[in-house]
């Protein structure tokens, strides 16, 4: 949940239709301050080692718990781990080491823990948090594979058009209503399932989806409305992709309304 277009749907007169010439102008106006106003993340002065996602796991097992709520004060403290994945992600992607990457599933998972990794540092680095939004995920830039984006193009630009819509649930911007945060990095050798059981939790926890059936209505996370067009590439309606992972499935006539999306920190409690 990261971008300045994310709250647009794919109804949305700008979509298909084209842009006015005043109002590309704006936008290009726009983007050139907020490209002014870019910063990069400093990058941690520490060295790759020879297994830099072990790291990266390590980090998982020891500062996120079962419900995938993150120790950001614990791993603020001890960063050795997290800067040690963010310092191979800096200098190496699928992008500029095609030869490491060399199926789709290398390079999801990749960019999954790559993403993952660079909003955990985001949040105890960059001097922003997620509910900035235009500060954390636009204004703050870091290093992928030697090039220099943000949050907000790694997702939109790089990650989205590997073309599969369940990677939304594997996305985390530690924030409460991002997909719970596994304890365990993506895997190539077993993504295809990892991604099912991720979709497969989000749909059908409670809070991310809420039938009343009584009224005929169904309550989705905003995050359904603002990647609407990813879903429909996949499925006939967004109830018909909700449908795909639900152990109960909804009623595809009912009624869709949205559960703002809640932006405060994941943390853990700390006693």
């Amino acid at each position: 949940m990261s971008h300045l277009t994310r709250h647009h749907r794919t109804s949305h007169p700008w979509n298909g239709g084209g842009l006015s010439r005043e109002r590309t102008l704006v936008i290009g106006i726009l983007l050139l301050l907020l490209n002014a106003c870019a910063t990069q993340v400093p990058l941690p002065e520490v060295s790759v080692i020879a297994d830099p996602k072990a790291a990266w796991a390590r980090t998982l097992a020891e500062y996120v718990d079962d419900r995938g709520r993150i120790d950001f004060v614990g791993v603020a403290a001890e960063p050795h781990d997290l800067e040690t994945w963010i310092a191979y992600v800096a200098k190496v992607s699928p992008r500029n080491r095609p030869e490491l990457f060399p199926t789709l599933q290398d390079r999801l998972a990749y960019y999954i823990d790559a993403y993952n990794g660079l909003v955990m540092y985001g949040v105890i680095r960059s001097g922003a948090i997620p509910r900035q939004k235009i500060r954390f995920f636009h204004l703050r830039r870091y290093l992928v594979g030697n090039e220099e984006m943000s949050l907000n193009t790694l997702e939109n630009d790089v990650i989205r058009p590997l073309g599969d819509a369940r990677v939304h649930f594997a996305l985390n911007d530690m924030v409460k209503s991002s997909p719970r945060l596994p304890q365990v990095p993506w895997d190539a050798t077993i993504l295809d399932d990892q991604l099912q059981a991720a979709a497969l939790e989000y749909f059908n926890a409670p809070y991310d989806v809420q039938v009343d059936e009584q009224a005929q209505q169904v309550q989705l996370s905003e995050l359904m409305d603002q990647y609407e067009e990813d879903f429909l590439k996949e499925a006939p309606s967004l109830l018909g992709y909700v449908n795909r992972f639900r152990r109960q499935p909804v009623p595809t006539d009912y009624q869709v309304e949205f559960i703002p999306f809640n932006w405060k920190l994941n943390r853990q409690p700390r006693t």
